[in-house]
């Protein structure tokens, strides 16, 4: 059964949250994202294309970064541009190449993979690259 908090707590816990990372907070961030970075790049598949690699969400924004958070990256493919039907005043050729949506989840996936070895993909949009204890935050 999970355990609650306590009203204290839970103020204890939210001022922790709210304290910038630690030098060796940061250290564990960074080498999260730039194992990621780093799967990205070696991945053969992504050779050549331009695809950027960024944090997102609260550990960019310096909010709720300590030791018992993750790390959210974004893997966006910049060859390609897809829309909706949206009303556009100038519309881009509608991007037909090999490189859909699900082809990129599919390779960002195997780039995991291969980077990391076991990931937990049963997500409908993240990946998560598990923590390694004293080494880095989990990743999503």
């Amino acid at each position: 059964m999970a355990h609650q908090l306590t009203y204290e707590q839970r103020i204890a816990l939210l001022n922790k949250w709210k304290n910038p990372p630690g030098p060796s907070e940061n250290l564990r961030l960074d080498r999260a994202e730039r194992m990621v970075r780093d799967a990205i790049a070696r991945y053969a598949p992504f050779q050549g294309l331009a695809i950027t690699v960024d944090p997102k969400g609260s550990y960019p924004n310096n909010t709720n970064v300590r030791s018992d958070s993750d790390v959210d990256i974004k893997v966006q493919m910049n060859e390609c541009f897809f829309y909706d039907g949206a009303s556009w005043l100038a519309k881009p050729d509608r991007y037909s190449g090999p490189w859909t949506p699900e082809k990129l989840r599919t390779e960002v996936e195997r780039a995991l993979v291969q980077h990391f070895g076991a990931i937990d993909t049963d997500h409908n949009i993240a990946f998560n690259v598990p923590e390694v204890l004293g080494s880095r935050p989990s990743t999503d």
